[in-house]
């Protein structure tokens, strides 16, 4: 369950994941408006007026994201180009593995752009267009994976493979899910880890938030991840199992 590719030191990027770098500038919206019930300690939520134009995207935004790690080469050195030529080179970053990285010298160059979060500020409406469409985040190939139960000694393997794989410098998109009830179903993009005496701290791109990073934390005592409240989740135990790794995740 938890095998997959080896990453070594290097492999992704020359640099360590910076989120104020290597993030999307604009968010993946939610349909939904929410709010915790205190009584009931769940969360209640209604329809999103205006309807959001860009949503149930988190599946999507976190697998371009890695994939701008491992195929785009930003010089802010070259001159910028054409929207039609940025489109190109978009959707050639997209068409590229989720999984192995691309060699230094077959990188597509993004001209005139230090990273993705500066050049997804100018060139968000051609992003939106290019990266996928929600189906996508429905359709995500590993999600088979929820219908089975999630062990102790499952999510301890998940952690620790975790952890041993961000210490190289590579990032790992996770699904974080509550099944059946499915009061998440959403994808991160683990950047970092902190092992303490107990936990593991996973710092992550979330997705519906552009602006700050979000802690999904290993507990080793009760065996379980745990994700903080957000202005979509109440907060609390979860499940989570990377994707976009392996031919069947």
């Amino acid at each position: 369950m938890v095998a997959g590719c080896v990453h070594r030191p290097g492999d992704e990027a020359g640099r360590g994941f910076m989120f104020e770098r290597d993030t999307f500038a604009f968010p993946n919206e939610i349909y939904w408006s929410y709010r915790a019930n205190p009584t009931t300690g769940t969360m209640e939520h209604e329809w999103r007026e205006p309807r959001p134009d860009y949503a149930h995207r988190c599946f999507v935004l976190v697998r371009a994201a890695k994939e701008f790690r491992l195929h785009a080469d930003f010089r802010p050195d070259q001159p910028r180009v054409s929207v039609d030529e940025y489109r190109d080179r978009v959707r050639a970053v997209v068409r590229r593995s989720s999984r192995r990285a691309s060699g230094d010298k077959d990188r597509i160059v993004i001209p005139g752009y230090a990273d993705l979060k500066s050049f997804s500020a100018d060139h968000g409406l051609i992003l939106k267009e290019e990266l996928g469409g929600a189906w996508q985040s429905y359709a995500q190939r590993g999600h088979w994976r929820i219908l089975f139960p999630f062990s102790e000694g499952h999510q301890r393997q998940v952690a620790e493979r975790l952890e041993a794989k961000l210490a190289t410098g590579a990032v790992a998109a996770v699904h974080v899910i509550r099944f059946p009830d499915l009061s998440i179903n959403h994808a991160v993009l683990a950047f970092a880890a902190r092992v303490e005496a107990h936990v593991i701290r996973f710092d992550a791109y979330d997705p519906n938030n552009s602006e700050v990073p979000i802690e999904l934390v290993y507990d080793r005592k009760i065996g379980r991840f745990e994700m903080p409240a957000t202005p979509y989740f109440i907060g609390g135990e979860v499940d989570a199992y990377e994707v976009y790794r392996s031919t069947w995740y």
